[in-house]
């Protein structure tokens, strides 16, 4: 008896097996995920605590914080933040965000496309994701940002919120 193509259960043995070897074979791309991930937990960070500066804002007639505002940030959060809120997770010297205190005190609408957040380690602006950095904006939003397109920004007056 002569059979022509195949059947049903061969087809799936052979999907099978390709699926294994990709598996196998296709692990390559685990540490770029991996500074994916560091990248967006930080980008979710930046976005918690831009989101607590500007409930602030609004208590106080659309005013930056003038100093160090951290001791207030339950108020605005809920809760008090973990220690590692404090911290770009890819950072391995436990280094983290600062605030542009060049806006210390100013009304924040005619600032609102202004970067307020970086990321800082120890020796100043800490670009740990791809040559870049993850930076948070007066208006609430977050983004990554390129070493040379926060160059261009030369912030100077930067104060810590690490704890």
């Amino acid at each position: 008896m002569s059979r022509k193509g195949n059947g049903a259960i061969e087809v799936m043995v052979v999907v099978g097996i390709l699926m294994a070897v990709a598996v196998v074979f296709g692990g390559g791309h685990r540490g770029h995920d991996r500074t994916e991930a560091w990248k967006h937990s930080c980008m979710s960070r930046v976005k918690q605590l831009n989101l607590a500066m500007m409930m602030y804002t609004q208590d106080y007639d659309e005013t930056l914080p003038a100093g160090n505002w951290r001791s207030e940030l339950p108020t605005y959060t809920g809760r008090v933040l973990p220690p590692a809120q404090w911290y770009c997770p890819a950072s391995q010297a436990r280094s983290g965000y600062a605030f542009n205190g060049t806006l210390t005190g100013l009304q924040a609408e005619p600032y609102a496309s202004n970067t307020m957040l970086y990321e800082v380690g120890p020796d100043g602006l800490a670009y740990r994701h791809n040559d870049g950095m993850v930076v948070g904006y007066v208006d609430g939003h977050a983004r990554w940002s390129s070493q040379a397109t926060v160059s261009k920004w030369q912030p100077t007056n930067l104060i810590s919120l690490v704890p």
